[in-house]
């Protein structure tokens, strides 16, 4: 059976429209917004939203306007887009009642048993992946503490040569000194 799961389409020449009505709201105001402000291609320009000359109250009263406006739009496209999406599903499913009332009752249950064994195999199938899967988790957090203690020994044996290392040189330096005087 196929799925009945399908991709969103973007719903991008509405949004457009709305744009376009919203530079109609806007220019009667005097102020313009392109369509890459209102989800089209193209960089935005954030100086013409966010500019200082405006102040923050015409900021927030274009954007009332826009938030608005894209509520007021947003049921229509919704409606649209459900309209869509029904005339892309078939018309007619198959009707399966019928064809299952031609069939016997010994048929019917041979069905369901097979189904329940595929059910079973698929479930014994699940708890092997799943067990798999514990010890898998099990083998890499012990590969972990390993790398941890590795790491941690190695840290050990380069402080440990460190300190060797300074030790020698200091002696190195009382022998130099000494020989000096």
């Amino acid at each position: 059976p196929q799925s009945k799961l399908r991709t969103r389409r973007p719903l991008e020449p509405e949004l457009l429209a709305a744009c376009s009505a919203l530079n109609d709201l806007l220019i009667s105001s005097g102020e313009t917004v392109g369509h890459d402000t209102c989800g089209g291609s193209g960089d935005i320009d954030w100086s013409t939203l966010c500019g200082s000359s405006d102040g923050i109250s015409a900021q927030q009263a274009r954007l009332k306007a826009e938030a608005e406006l894209a509520m007021a739009q947003a049921e229509p496209m919704a409606r649209m887009q459900l309209q869509i999406e029904r005339s892309i599903l078939p018309k007619s499913l198959p009707n399966v009642f019928q064809d299952l009332s031609c069939v016997s009752l010994i048929e019917l249950q041979k069905v369901q048993q097979d189904l329940l064994d595929r059910v079973k195999g698929f479930n014994e199938q699940l708890v092997g992946c799943l067990i798999e899967r514990d010890s898998l988790q099990m083998e890499q957090d012990s590969m972990l503490v390993e790398v941890e203690d590795l790491t941690r020994y190695d840290c050990t044996i380069f402080d440990n040569f460190n300190k060797y290392h300074f030790l020698c040189e200091e002696s190195l330096q009382c022998v130099k000194t000494v020989k000096k005087t």
